[in-house]
């Protein structure tokens, strides 16, 4: 549907998020022209709305009249030394050598594309966790560490580097950051990136200082409206946060009550058990029935990157078996991702959902010394997906891949009763398990391990006799006869866990065996367990569909 004055769609597909890798990875010469190849090859694709990174803890990807950022102040000295970029290929500072400000002309070009420009913030970024003292360390950040949130101990005291909002020279330097973009430049929205990173307050603060948060957000809200009103223009509002209750408290983000009061437009939420990672479980109520009672578009966001578990927190003495911090799903091949995320966007159709945002998707034409997409298939394969993950109807009838990876692996243990049965449960939103010719491939990876609690030394076998445990799917039980075991070598799986010998198992069934919605499969050893019976480990569930 377009908007009225014939220009945008009233209700956007995709929602896509440029993190100005498109604009900082071109290779000279430095012309107007290769601006416009940031946004034109999103013509005609499904994206409805450009969400273009301008502030990561300091002006990013804009030269600031006010807050030195990444290129310094107008006017003086700018340009610095960082292992992420290269000057010598940064597109912004080679216009800007010429006196020529790239912003306006991506604007302009994204508008006359019928695509939507939002100014996207991220709220507390810490890329430079890594290199505090090179190029993308704000001298803010320097002058200012007793503003760090040091109670942090995530992810080996990783998220320590945010600030804490309870400043308000923090929320201060933000609001001044959007204010100077609303008001500079012709956006049509903001987005406050809220998941860059998900900590704005010390540990069990934020709750209880939620109208800090609040406050500051209304701030926002009321700036947007006035400097639309100067305008003669909308200038929408873009939340995007986490889905987790829990992390939501610690952040202070009261969502329930900004929608009740009318502080935004869109809502982007992301999966529920990792900031950066995608959750092909994740239900959309109650907070897409909350936006549609308020008017507000509602958005869930697929990542390009499937984190192997979604617990954030790592013990401080690192446990070799587990995936490093950050560390994302290998994927065999860009086909096998290309399915996993239909997957991924088909679970949010299914559940109501009016279209999808990506984050941390290719958004560079150039990287490095050379173009990325030298290869045309590469890049129809990336132009692909743009065209297809925002609909419905352009997803009937593809082939998807459902990973659930969140909350494995788990243990199994000897004659559980079925109300205790290790259970892995799995949504699948999906018209095609209603499809009685169709077939369901189950598939995931098991282990047996020594029993810890085993007097004595012995050897365990990592593969376990046939039959040793049983599966159930939905209360029933699955026959032999469905069941396929195959050995696979040690070493890291796709999740990044470090596994022994072990087996892959699929098991191929009807698909209308598993339902629209919730599935369950359990897991259960019917014998009574003996001294050395080895603890039994199941990794990586994954469900197909083929028609």
């Amino acid at each position: 549907m377009i908007t009225a004055d014939g220009r945008f769609r009233k209700i956007p597909r995709i929602i896509y998020n440029d993190d100005s890798c498109s604009v900082r990875m071109v290779p000279p010469p430095h012309t107007v022209e290769k601006v416009y190849t940031a946004v034109d090859h999103l013509k005609d694709t499904q994206v409805d709305i450009l969400c273009f990174c301008l502030v990561t803890m300091f002006p990013y990807s804009y030269l600031s009249k006010t807050i030195d950022g990444f290129y310094g102040r107008q006017g003086s000295d700018f340009g610095q030394k960082t292992n992420y970029f290269s000057l010598k290929k940064d597109l912004i500072y080679g216009l800007r050598q010429k006196e020529i400000d790239y912003l306006p002309l991506l604007i302009k070009r994204t508008q006359e594309h019928g695509i939507r420009f939002f100014a996207s913030f991220r709220m507390n970024d810490i890329h430079h966790r890594s290199t505090p003292s090179e190029g993308l360390s704000p001298a803010f950040w320097r002058e200012h560490q007793s503003y760090r949130l040091w109670s942090l101990t995530d992810a080996y005291n990783y998220y320590n580097t945010a600030l804490d909002y309870s400043h308000p020279e923090v929320r201060e330097r933000y609001f001044s950051m959007v204010e100077e973009i609303a008001q500079r430049y012709d956006v049509d929205g903001i987005e406050l990136d809220f998941c860059r990173e998900p900590y704005y307050f010390q540990p069990g603060e934020g709750w209880g200082k939620r109208h800090i948060m609040a406050d500051f957000v209304r701030s926002i809200r009321r700036m947007l409206n006035e400097t639309g009103r100067r305008k003669g223009k909308k200038i929408s509002l873009l939340i995007r946060t986490v889905f987790d209750p829990e992390r939501l408290k610690e952040t202070g983000m009261d969502i329930a009550d900004w929608l009740e009061k009318g502080y935004l437009d869109i809502l982007v939420m992301a999966g529920h058990s990792n900031p950066t990672a995608n959750d092909t479980n994740v239900l959309l109520e109650p907070w897409l029935g909350r936006c549609r009672k308020h008017g507000v578009l509602f958005y869930p966001s697929v990542e390009m990157t499937m984190k192997p578990n979604g617990e954030n927190k790592r013990a401080l003495i690192g446990n070799p078996r587990l995936p490093a911090h950050n560390v994302g799903y290998t994927f065999s091949s860009p086909t096998e991702r290309l399915k996993v995320l239909r997957a991924i966007a088909q679970n949010h159709f299914g559940q109501g959902a009016a279209g999808i945002y990506l984050f941390n998707h290719p958004c560079a034409l150039y990287e490095g010394d050379c173009v990325r997409f030298t290869d045309p298939a590469r890049f129809q394969h990336f132009i692909s997906y743009l065209k297809q993950l925002g609909s419905q109807n352009t997803l009937t009838g593809t082939e998807k891949r459902y990973l659930f990876l969140p909350g494995l692996p788990i243990c199994v243990e000897s004659r559980r009763p079925p109300e205790f049965h290790q259970t892995v449960r799995f949504n699948i939103f999906d018209p095609a398990v209603k499809n009685k010719n169709a077939k369901a491939v189950l598939k995931f990876r098991q282990v047996a391990e020594k029993n810890p609690h085993a007097h004595g030394k012995y050897r365990q076998n990592s593969i376990l006799p046939k039959g040793w445990v049983e599966y159930l799917l939905n209360g029933i039980r699955i026959e032999e006869k469905y069941i396929e075991r195959r050995v696979q070598p040690k070493g890291r799986i796709p999740s990044a866990y470090l596994v022994r010998k072990h087996e892959l198992v699929v098991i191929t069934i009807p698909a209308n065996r598993l339902t629209f919605g919730e599935n369950k499969l359990a897991f259960h050893i019917p014998r009574f367990p003996e001294a050395r019976d080895p603890y039994v480990y199941i990794y990586e569930l994954e469900a197909g569909l083929n028609s």
